[in-house]
């Protein structure tokens, strides 16, 4: 029997018998998407609740505030009139921001002084915080290059003062996410996540219930193992396929890349995984246990492979184990591929995933074969007693 029987075999057990085997390639994902893409709908952070105990009431303070009404990223919910009025609401959680102009602040300003301005931010949330940080720092520069301007401008009469007072400005320019869009960060890794999970254990359990069944054991190892895991591969590619294009269609995610470089760098994952799942299921002795272990690895996975934290920023050796699993290989390198249409080490992570699963690919050919010698050993011993 050569591997493509099997596999037409293993289809129809599949198609027929097992169906939520390749169901879930198809449908969790899907609903991943569905979940965070609504998630993520507003693409960024902001109407961030802020407070604001305004001790000075004068022009400059009104200039201020003014600032913080007029920019997207913070709703101002109250004025108080004490600091200890803006920590109420503060502790409260009324408000994530608290901004405290002192008594002193104009008149520190029009002598020449500077003033010092109390920002608080609940951190409890980093990517709360960061954002607000960043919109703050925003309204504050503007406020003061615009204050120095109309001041000395008062005072001396020089014409085009400002670019005497700022002689350099800077003028960002953000590539491939210019809003700075969570949905675009967060979602293709997301959607990996859950699609890899949906290959992995089928393929695995698949695999396992031939070593406890031994329905093929008087077969080459080679065509055994192949036509397992080549219904996982066919449906995994489609269901890649499928995934990608309702992110493209239906939730607005950019596409810049090679058709063909993307999905060669899918399918180089997909033979990465269901081989090492192949290998995996001939160690695995409770399936159940495999299960759980597998699960509550995602986040772990997820974490080390330098898709939200840098892999520079991590020890040399959660980057060395980060490198064995091929979901750093995928998560990454796809999000590059689909907004930037590039990515640096695109080609050398399609290489590594392609050489990954020719390696566990031998390794579960071996393992299966040395699991059908010590079978056929055991029923030849069996037959000699009998006799």
């Amino acid at each position: 029997m050569t591997w493509w029987t099997i596999t037409l075999c293993e289809l129809k057990i599949l198609v027929t018998q097992k169906p939520k085997l390749i169901f879930s390639m198809f449908v969790i994902p899907l609903c991943y998407l569905l979940l965070f893409g609504t998630l993520f709908s507003k693409n960024s952070v902001d109407q961030i609740p802020l407070v604001i105990c305004d001790e000075s009431q004068t022009y400059f303070s009104s200039k201020l505030t003014d600032g913080f009404e007029n920019t997207e990223r913070f709703s101002v919910v109250q004025y108080v009139n004490s600091p200890q009025e803006m920590q109420r609401y503060l502790y409260e959680k009324k408000a994530i921001v608290g901004i405290g102009i002192p008594k002193n602040f104009a008149h520190d300003i029009k002598n020449g002084r500077s003033s010092q301005i109390v920002v608080q931010i609940n951190g409890t949330n980093l990517m709360v915080t960061n954002t607000a940080i960043t919109a703050a720092q925003d309204v504050f520069d503007v406020f003061a290059q615009q204050t120095a301007v109309n001041l000395l401008r008062s005072q001396s009469g020089i014409k085009n003062i400002e670019t005497k007072i700022v002689p350099v400005q800077m003028k960002t320019r953000i590539l491939y996410n210019p809003t700075l869009d969570y949905k675009l960060f967060f979602l293709f890794g997301l959607l990996m996540t859950s699609f890899q999970m949906t290959m992995f254990i089928p393929t695995t359990a698949s695999v396992f219930m031939e070593y406890k069944a031994k329905q093929y054991t008087h077969y080459a190892a080679s065509q055994v193992i192949i036509g397992k895991i080549m219904p996982f591969m066919i449906a995994a590619s489609l269901a890649f396929i499928m995934h990608l294009t309702i992110a493209v269609f239906v939730f607005d995610l950019p596409y810049k890349g090679d058709l063909g470089q993307v999905f060669l760098l899918g399918l180089g994952f997909i033979f990465a995984m269901t081989t090492l799942a192949s290998v995996i299921a001939s160690f695995i002795k409770d399936f159940f246990l495999f299960y759980r272990l597998a699960l509550a690895g995602v986040i772990p996975v997820f974490m080390i492979s330098g898709y939200t934290w840098p892999s520079s920023a991590m020890p040399w050796f959660i980057q060395k184990i980060a490198f064995f699993i091929p979901y750093t290989h995928i998560a990454s390198p796809l999000r590059s591929f689909m907004m930037a249409g590039f990515s640096p080490v695109g080609y050398e992570d399609i290489f590594i995933l392609y050489m990954y699963g020719c390696v566990m690919l031998m390794w579960s050919i071996y393992r299966y074969k040395k699991f059908c010698e010590i079978e056929c050993n055991i029923v030849n011993a069996l037959s000699i007693n009998t006799k």
